[in-house]
């Protein structure tokens, strides 16, 4: 594997409208851990009341659902990593018209509309600006070396 930068404007909103989904997919895992955890409080508590027999199932159970928590909490790291990397790109322009911009339309999901308002331009200089953002940030896409032809990760 190996990060090239990625130059097309179109694949560059592609990439950012990433992060919204990476976002909510964050949100999800997060919800999921907690269950998990409430699950795990709620057996650990009831454990007294079960026979031998039954004990070494439920610690099996138990058992399993941490090492569900664990690739669950790896997830979540992959997830903050991959947010975290879209945030310093932004952050990383110099102009702060067009950070507020992509910041605005990607990071905060807002919409057109509402940038127009917020930043008291047109939607011609919104457009303008977030066009020269989008030539201005450096984003990289994963490759694989190892084929013929690359495969985007």
């Amino acid at each position: 594997m190996k990060k090239v930068l990625i130059k097309n404007k179109k694949e560059k909103q592609e990439k950012l409208k990433e992060y919204k989904k990476v976002e909510l997919e964050l949100e999800l895992l997060k919800a999921q851990k907690e269950r998990i955890r409430e699950n795990k409080r709620e057996i650990k508590q009831s454990i007294g009341g079960i026979h031998s027999t039954g004990k070494r199932d439920t610690i099996d159970y138990i058992i399993e659902l941490e090492e569900v928590e664990g690739r669950i909490k790896e997830k979540i790291l992959q997830c903050t990593r991959k947010m975290e990397t879209y945030e310093k790109a932004i952050n990383k322009l110099s102009n702060i018209s067009e950070k507020n911009i992509l910041r605005l339309r990607y990071i905060e999901g807002k919409n057109i509309k509402d940038i127009e308002k917020k930043m008291f331009i047109t939607r011609t200089a919104l457009y303008n600006l977030e066009n020269k953002a989008l030539d201005n940030i450096k984003l990289y896409k994963k490759v694989n070396t190892n084929e013929h032809e690359n495969v985007v990760i």
